[in-house]
């Protein structure tokens, strides 16, 4: 954006690609379409530390999220263009979906929180790993807090080239966090089976998916990881599901609290971020020299009219001279407005995450208001199985819809040779 562009336009200028694509498919009386070549290759700078990835991706992360939210709310443009009548379901059903993981990106960050604190309390049951589960839950859910808190602290001031130790630090406990939460997933799932094995029953496979506990942590582990490698391998692509699967898992987590934080906290930033764009330029040199200068030494002549002309000047009335702002000065009042709405962001950001951890927990003083009677500890265990059930279902739908656009982008270029 230009020097007066607002900070939304300002950040969602640095996705400039999607709002081109956005505009184009979106033209008045016209039926543009944008097809994905397969084909292409293309290479990219890729990040060699900690710092040079948080940078890139606090563009990459604020320029798509500003350009999603414009796409949402002018999804009404598409009904302008010439598109046909099924190709306009299409988009509004695009646009449903891209609505529905906006709002899961908003609450990121709180529900990874909620998964992470209920399968670690899930732990301390007597059935699991009784009291070490209940100490490990404590301890993880503290350094959880540190962790986090630091890292908001960073990215309010702290420039990442200066702080790359933390940084670093903050990766390595995250990857920490994501094994205890597979081994959790793992156990639980494994402790669920055991149980119906020795039930007394006949055990079979349909009554293994009869456990809600198995099949709603299977099929969401299934929806996406399964869907990854089944779609790579359909694609002739799956080479990084072997060789990047495993680091990728545990980068999850600093995506979600490192990456996502520091760009929030940094909407007001609207460089590109990429290497060698952050850098301050040399201010220019003074060139000086010996040598030797006359000058004119006052007579008291002249010192008696300096003296007359300063007096008239403190007999006349001063008069206020209002000048033009300069360049800097406009452009410091240009940042002190973009700080004062990134303020607003990172606040309504983090009151809505802290909500929903609170509301689904039952903590924060809401356990006192809620009404309901009889066992509360039994009712929040309820209300986190339900959302727990409500989350990984959802990421199993949102997964199997982005499977179905890959398997129609193959049969569509079956047809056209794309």
């Amino acid at each position: 954006g230009g020097s007066s562009a607002g900070l939304f336009e300002s950040n969602m200028y640095l996705a400039e690609d999607r709002i081109l694509c956005f505009e184009l498919v979106t033209k008045r009386n016209c039926h543009w379409i944008l097809q994905y070549v397969k084909s292409a290759t293309g290479e990219t700078d890729v990040p060699d530390t900690v710092t040079e990835l948080v940078l890139q991706r606090r563009r990459w992360l604020n320029g798509s999220f500003f350009a999603a939210i414009y796409a949402i709310a002018h999804f009404y443009e598409f009904f302008r263009s010439d598109h046909s009548f099924f190709r306009k379901v299409a988009f509004f059903v695009e646009f449903v979906f891209n609505t529905i993981n906006m709002v899961f990106a908003w609450f990121a960050i709180g529900n990874f929180f909620l998964v992470f604190k209920i399968l670690t309390t899930s732990l301390g049951s007597d059935d699991l790993l009784g009291r070490t589960g209940e100490i490990l839950g404590v301890v993880f859910t503290w350094l959880y807090g540190v962790f986090l808190m630091t890292c908001f602290v960073l990215s309010m001031g702290n420039r990442p080239a200066g702080s790359g130790r933390l940084y670093t630090a903050m990766v390595w406990f995250w990857a920490i966090i994501m094994i205890y939460l597979m081994f959790a997933a793992i156990f639980i799932a494994v402790k669920a089976i055991i149980k119906d094995v020795n039930s007394g029953t006949a055990f079979s496979i349909s009554q293994l998916f009869k456990n809600p506990v198995f099949y709603t942590l299977i099929i969401s582990v299934m929806s996406t990881f399964g869907i990854w490698l089944i779609a790579s391998i359909i694609m002739f692509d799956p080479w990084h599901m072997v060789t990047s699967f495993i680091q990728y898992m545990l980068l999850t987590p600093t995506y979600t609290n490192v990456l996502n934080v520091y760009a929030f906290c940094n909407t007001h930033d609207v460089s590109w971020g990429t290497k060698g764009d952050d850098k301050v330029e040399k201010l220019p040199s003074v060139n000086t020299k010996d040598g030797q200068g006359k000058t004119d030494l006052p007579d008291e002549g002249d010192l008696n009219a300096q003296y007359q002309r300063e007096v008239e000047k403190f007999s006349t009335k001063f008069k206020e001279v209002k000048t033009p702002p300069t360049a800097a000065q406009l452009q410091e009042k240009q940042m002190d407005y973009y700080r004062g709405v990134r303020t607003g962001v990172v606040l309504i950001w983090m009151i809505t995450n802290f909500a929903l951890a609170a509301l689904v927990l039952s903590s924060a003083g809401l356990e006192r208001i809620t009404p309901g009677g009889g066992n509360q500890q039994q009712e929040a265990i309820n209300r986190s199985n339900i959302y727990m059930t409500i989350v990984l279902w959802s990421v199993a739908v949102l997964s199997g819809f982005k499977f179905l656009g890959a398997m129609w982008f193959l049969v569509v270029r079956m047809f056209r040779g794309v």
